[in-house]
């Protein structure tokens, strides 16, 4: 009948009938959204066992840790200036039950506190990117690429790859070039270096 035609069209439409699913906020391996994370640097002085001890690990905790990651990986000098971080479970405050470690950009370590104690150094994804670059020399090669925006490792690429073949000295306000290059990248956008130059144009107002 037309009384249950609409009744199944407004059952459709309703937005109990849509199910959303939200994507889990991940990172180092954990959805952050079942943590209570606290980040910090490390400041001179402090160690793995100092740390753990203020956030509620006694030692004799601390030792059992140490002692079941100890041919895992090493957090016995911490360097001051980077950054740490303590995953806290929502339910209790008490204590942490992650720990992780950030002594380089491109990876870090996790150590696991509680419950199945392991720890594992992790090697971020590493994304290369072919990316171009050009530009009108104002004074030097470095500064031209700074100004420009581009990578500043380009210019001792460049004076490497080319050292035999362009008198990088010579260059001249004016001159112009052109580079295509390959970027590696972690975490989307923070940059760990060039790879390689796939190729390169110099147009110089004087044979160089």
């Amino acid at each position: 009948s037309s009384c249950e035609t609409k009744k199944q069209v407004a059952l459709a439409d309703s937005p109990e009938a849509k199910v959303v699913i939200k994507p889990k906020n991940m990172k180092y391996g954990f959805d952050l959204d079942q943590f209570r994370v606290v980040k910090k640097k490390i400041r001179r002085g402090d160690t793995f066992g100092s740390i753990l001890e203020d956030n509620g690990i006694d030692y004799p905790e601390v030792y059992n840790i140490l002692k079941v990651i100890k041919n895992k990986v090493s957090v016995k000098r911490l360097v001051a200036g980077k950054y740490y971080s303590l995953f806290f479970s929502k339910d209790s405050i008490a204590s942490p039950k992650v720990f992780i470690y950030e002594p380089q950009i491109d990876s870090y370590t996790v150590v696991q506190l509680r419950d199945s104690i392991y720890g594992k150094k992790v090697d971020k994804p590493i994304r290369t990117v072919q990316l171009q670059g050009a530009g009108k020399i104002e004074s030097s090669l470095y500064e031209t690429m700074s100004n420009s925006g581009l990578n500043e490792q380009l210019t001792y690429y460049l004076s490497d790859v080319y050292a035999w073949n362009i008198d990088f000295y010579r260059l001249q306000k004016g001159d112009r070039f052109k580079v295509i290059y390959e970027e590696q990248f972690v975490d989307d956008t923070i940059s760990i270096g060039i790879k390689r130059i796939n190729a390169a144009i110099f147009l110089s107002l004087i044979h160089i």
